[in-house]
């Protein structure tokens, strides 16, 4: 619509005149979110996308923010980054220190270990089976 073009141009225009104060978002519409998100496909999903780099945040409040942690930043992002542990007979005992994965693959692995039915997900099993003794 053209308000959504009109808010979203007034965004990038500000980010760009005064980039210290500003250049710290990034601002997507639903055509230019990148694919990477999953995010764009839902009707729930608003037509532009404010997402904060990190080390900053978003607020509507003037009261200062102390962050305990935080989600909604990229994933691609070292610091969004989670730590996984298990334990348990099904996981391999010498696969202590792995390389990050991505998280989306951790419900497959649960339902192997549970030997739960797998319904349709983003994730791969072929990604973290190297992870347990299955």
């Amino acid at each position: 619509s053209s308000d959504v073009t009109r808010i979203y141009n007034k965004l990038i225009a500000a980010r760009s005149e005064d980039a210290i104060r500003y250049d710290h978002f990034d601002v997507y519409t639903k055509e230019t979110m990148p694919d990477r998100y999953h995010y764009s496909k839902n009707r729930l999903i608003p037509p532009i996308l404010i997402s904060a780099r990190p080390g900053w945040h978003i607020s509507l409040s003037q009261v200062p923010y102390t962050s305990k942690g935080d989600h909604g930043y990229d994933n691609q992002v070292d610091e969004m980054g989670a730590t996984f542990i298990a334990n348990g007979p099904d996981f391999r005992a010498d696969a202590s220190v792995q390389e990050p994965f991505d998280k989306v693959n951790v419900y497959s692995m649960i339902t192997k270990v549970f030997n739960i039915t797998e319904s349709p997900n983003k994730g791969s099993w072929e990604r973290v089976k190297y992870l347990l003794n299955l």
